[in-house]
Formats: structure tokens, sequence, C-alpha cells
């Protein structure tokens, strides 16, 4: 989700990022880079939002290299989980455009980032962080996205460890939630994780066949799903930007058409129909980190988090052309991938 998203309400799949109609932050976000750089890979932290992943980039740290969209505090790479049923806050402060809804704490802040001025509790805190040469542990309390700073009854924590040209990422949510507010125990699908690369990678790339880890041929997905409409809320038909596709060897890609080199994500544990695609932004301009426009990848699982409960799960980001995000999937489930040349 982000801070142009509206929340989805089509066939019951709730809350899934979405960047329907823009909303432009009031000014611009206040970041705290911290870096891990092993020469093949350069990830950064913002500890200003939560400590969500917020650069990524083959080795350098300058802000034009960086491949993840950072326009507002729901795009990043983050942590975002959703429970319990949907609720009407509106007389708590509740943002229109998100009422009702469910519990939904996400790492690097709220709605409240798109006020004016910017609702001085939006972004989450960071509690504690470690950092040594090629690893770090961070933990955060998050913010409810809906409302502009309320501080749900949970936190989350952060693994990062560089592998090569790869990325291993340990996410964990706990929960210790005492209200009545939302009910408990609402099966959800959840983002593992939300993922926004920036719209320079514009071309998105997986296996969507009924032949996984036989190298048979990738596919080349679409922008937007046959009969998107942009001028379509997206609670209505026709309105909703994101592909839905099965992962079939759970990975996919977003590279730059002019070059092929971008990145991916691998995460075995998302076992349900993934999302992804293309947003074209009417706010800021450009295609980089800071442009309202932006690519995304959802990979999704469906699962309950109660009032009381912790969950962990981790993914791989991976730099390099597809065949290369492919190979470290391949690699990972003891498969060797066969290109065409070879």
């Amino acid at each position: 989700m982000n801070c142009s998203k509206t929340g989805l309400l089509l066939l019951g799949l709730l809350g899934l990022g979405l960047s329907g109609c823009s909303t432009e932050p009031k000014a611009k976000l206040d970041h705290k880079f911290e870096f891990l750089n092993n020469g093949e890979i350069c990830i950064g932290v913002d500890m200003n939002a939560g400590g969500a992943i917020a650069f990524l980039s083959t080795g350098s740290e300058e802000e034009q290299d960086n491949w993840v969209n950072i326009h507002d505090l729901g795009r990043y790479i983050q942590q975002c989980y959703y429970a319990g049923e949907e609720v009407d806050r509106r007389e708590e402060g509740q943002h229109e455009r998100f009422s009702p809804w469910k519990w939904n704490p996400i790492q690097a802040g709220s709605i409240g980032c798109t006020f004016d001025p910017p609702h001085p509790n939006a972004h989450s805190e960071v509690l504690e962080f470690k950092k040594e040469d090629t690893s770090l542990y961070l933990k955060c309390v998050p913010r409810l996205w809906d409302m502009p700073g309320e501080t749900p009854e949970c936190f989350f924590e952060q693994w990062i460890w560089l592998e090569g040209n790869s990325v291993r990422v340990r996410n964990k949510v706990t929960v210790n939630r005492t209200d009545d507010i939302w009910g408990d125990g609402e099966l959800r699908e959840q983002e593992l994780p939300s993922i926004y690369p920036i719209a320079r990678l514009r071309d998105g790339y997986t296996y969507t066949g009924k032949e996984p880890w036989t190298s048979d041929a990738v596919v080349k997905m679409p922008d937007n799903p046959e009969g998107y409409d942009v001028n379509i809320p997206p609670t209505q038909p026709g309105g909703f930007p994101w592909n839905r596709f099965d992962a079939a060897e759970h990975w996919m890609a977003y590279v730059n058409p002019k070059t092929g080199i971008g990145f991916g994500v691998y995460n075995p544990t998302a076992t349900a129909r993934w999302v992804c695609g293309f947003f074209q932004g009417g706010g800021a301009k450009g295609d980089g980190p800071y442009s309202d426009s932006n690519c995304f990848i959802g990979p999704l699982r469906w699962m309950k988090l109660e009032k009381n409960d912790t969950f962990e799960y981790e993914y791989y980001l991976i730099l390099g052309t597809v065949e290369d995000v492919r190979g470290f999937a391949y690699e990972k489930q003891g498969k060797t991938l066969k290109l065409e040349d070879s």
C-alpha cells in the first residue's frame, strides 16, 4: 500500500498495495539511511521510517542509483500485515479513503505522511538497531496505515544479511493486542513483503507455467490487467491495477528495459497467487525513487493473525538479470537452470 493507494474491496481481496488515486506527500520525507555494502550489493534501511528497506543498488550509495521507490511511507520494501474485521473509525480520525479498514500495521508509517503539515506521529519508530559488516538487526513499533498517527499493539523485527549479489531478509511480527475494536482471527492475504521497485525497472518477468523447475520459458507480465482503466475506482471491476498470477517458482523480477538489469524477489513461503504491475502516477514526475510512478510486487500468503500471535518468514532480494534471479531460485531448490543457448 502507499500514500497514493485506495483500498481494494474487489472480490474481497482487501488492502493489497494499490496506487489507484495519487496523493502527493506535502513535504519531502526526511530520510536517515543506514547502509550495508559488500561491493556487489548495497542495501539501506531508513531509520526515520521504522527501518524499512529504502535503498538497493549494485554497490553505489548515490541517490540516483537507488532502485527502491520511496515516494511516501507506503512504498519502500517493508513489512505489512492485516487482521480482524473492517471498522469505521472516522470519528477517531481515520482517513476517509481507508474507512472502514482492518487492523493494518505497516513498517514505515501511516497515511499521516500526506497531511499538510504531515502528522507528527506518522513515522514508525526504531527501538533497537545493531549493525555489523554484512548484517543488521532492528526492532520497530509500526503505525496503523489508516489512522494518521496511531501506534498498534505489536512490534516488528528485521534481520538482514548480505550474501554475494543477494540479500537474505527475515521478518517477524509479534502481536499483543488488548483491544476489542477489530475482533480476532480473520483470514487475510498477507504481503510477504510489500515491494516497490522504481518505475525505471519497467519490465516484469516471472514463471507462471505448469512445469516449474524445468527451465520452461518465462513470461513478461503486462503493466496492468486486461481491461484496466485508470479512471475507474479500484473498488470497481476494471479499476484494480495489479495483475494476479501463479508464481509457480516463487520468484519475480523487474528489470530496466534498456539494460536488462534490475532486481527480484524469491519467497517460497508465499504460496497464494501473487500480484504485480506498473502504476503511472500523476504526482512527482520521473522514474526514480521519488517519482509517483512505480512498479509493485506482492508475494502473497493466506493467513490469520490472532490478537496474541507471532509470525516470521524469510525472503531474498537478488540483483542482476532475469536469468540471475531465476537461477538463484533454482539453486535454492537444488535445481539447475538450463538456458536456451547453453
